[in-house]
């Protein structure tokens, strides 16, 4: 058990004279601006040898293979590293060892307690370059591999997150779905690139190919392993498939999960049955994932699909073809792909461009549907959703999907993480265009 605080100060110097002096500053090779940023990578191992925790020569030499994989591969050196035993008057359970290593770029701390066979890793590389591809090698580097897994008495868990100064412009949010989440293994990082969307902005898309936690064995993953009933294989892990997610600007946006579709399909349907007889649709951004459930609807003639980041869209149909797969609508005599369905019409605007010239419809659009990321400001998006309204025809329905849901270990509406929800609901309820509004939360998916 161990508690950990992290603090980044902007400015000020040290003036404590005991302290050994800095080394000199590095040459940069870049001409980049460099901001004040880095990333902090976590590793939580139970079932580390006795042997290697209690070895300090061991744990150096496997913080000098950890720093081999930062930095894309391009090794940091060491610029000194020290382990010493920690004893406090703790009992021997609670012994351990510390170990520090102070790199060009970053830091390497790692904590073991060898009675526990347990270990704690934390790695600071500084700068901008992501440590997400480092990831696999880094865990190999301290003794974590699938196989450790495959044993009841191991388990490895690991986080990342982004540290120092967010600033304006760049991918980094206070919020992201990425770096809040664990994850125990890390099958393939499929893409990670940057890129300026239509507007000018920089976004930053990532596909990692995963396996959950609290993975299990499938109906289809076990006829491709003809696993039969006994068969000891069915609680292990490393039979199932692993799910492509892709994240834009550290939010999930794509997946490949078993469970992805019955968010589509809670999203979408209740607004379809909402409007008595629904033709027009509008799909306000997003990757497209939901135009297959959309056009499921027999009464629709058209969805008009806003979405000017056609790069995005592109490296969608790339890695996760799927996700504009309609083949399975032969009944409704759709495409096999959706993207090509005559009932759809791909306009390469944003929401806020296309209502507020020219190329609304008149007749406005009998359902909306708009995913946005978790509301930051609400009163950006309150105006927001009041231009889009004046899109809508006299019965239209605006569906707004928020992301997350809060739950019940939450605090009250007004405080906490979710205060943004709070602020928008109580907004939008002013608008005088707002007839009524319904907030439903999902517990399956934990979205609202």
């Amino acid at each position: 058990l161990g508690q950990h605080l992290d603090i980044f100060l902007g400015t000020g110097t040290n003036n404590d004279e005991n302290l050994t002096s800095p080394p000199p500053p590095i040459a940069m090779t870049t001409n980049t601006p460099q901001e004040p940023s880095s990333q902090h990578f976590a590793l939580d191992f139970k079932g580390a040898s006795t042997e290697f925790l209690q070895s300090k020569d061991q744990l150096i030499q496997a913080i000098t293979n950890a720093s081999k994989s930062l930095n894309n591969g391009i090794m940091m050196d060491l610029q000194s590293a020290s382990c010493h035993d920690v004893s406090l008057s703790l009992p021997p359970s609670m012994s351990s060892i510390t170990c520090l290593a102070v790199l060009d770029q970053g830091q390497i701390s790692i904590q073991a307690w060898p009675q526990n066979n347990v270990l704690s890793v934390d790695v600071i590389q500084y700068g901008a370059t992501s440590i997400l591809p480092a990831v696999i090698a880094l865990k190999q580097a301290f003794g974590v591999t699938d196989n450790n897994d495959n044993d009841e008495d191991s388990a490895s868990f690991w986080s990342l997150d982004y540290r120092g100064q967010a600033l304006q412009n760049r991918y980094v949010e206070a919020y992201s779905e990425v770096t809040n989440t664990m994850i125990s293994k890390v099958k393939d990082v499929v893409l990670q690139e940057e890129f300026d969307n239509n507007n000018g902005k920089k976004r930053l898309l990532e596909i990692w190919d995963i396996l959950d936690i609290d993975i299990s064995v499938m109906h289809e993953d076990a006829i491709a392993h003809n696993l039969q009933p006994g068969d000891p294989r069915w609680i292990n892990s490393d039979l199932a498939r692993s799910s492509r997610m892709a994240y834009l600007d550290g939010h999930s946006i794509v997946s490949t999960d078993p469970e992805n579709p019955f968010f589509d399909e809670i999203f979408v349907h209740p607004a379809i049955m909402s409007h008595e007889n629904p033709k027009k649709i509008a799909i306000l951004g997003g990757p497209g994932s939901i135009i297959h459930e959309t056009l499921k609807s027999n009464t629709i003639d058209s969805i008009t699909w806003l979405q000017p980041d056609d790069h995005l869209i592109h490296r969608i149909q790339e890695f996760i073809p799927q996700t504009f797969d309609c083949s399975d609508l032969d009944g409704l005599r759709r495409a096999d792909n959706c993207l090509e369905d005559s009932t759809l019409r791909w306009v390469k605007q944003d929401a806020k461009e296309y209502f507020g010239g020219n190329g609304n419809d008149d007749d406005g659009f009998d359902v909306v549907f708009s995913q946005v990321e978790q509301p930051q400001n609400a009163d950006v998006l309150s105006s927001y959703v009041a231009s889009v309204m004046k899109g809508l025809s006299p019965d239209g329905v605006l569906m707004l999907s928020l992301g997350q849901a809060p739950t019940v270990l939450h605090p009250r509406g007004d405080i906490g993480h979710f205060a943004s929800y709070e602020k928008l609901f109580l907004t939008l309820e002013g608008l005088d265009d707002v007839e009524s509004m319904t907030v439903f939360e999902e517990d399956f998916t934990m979205s609202g």
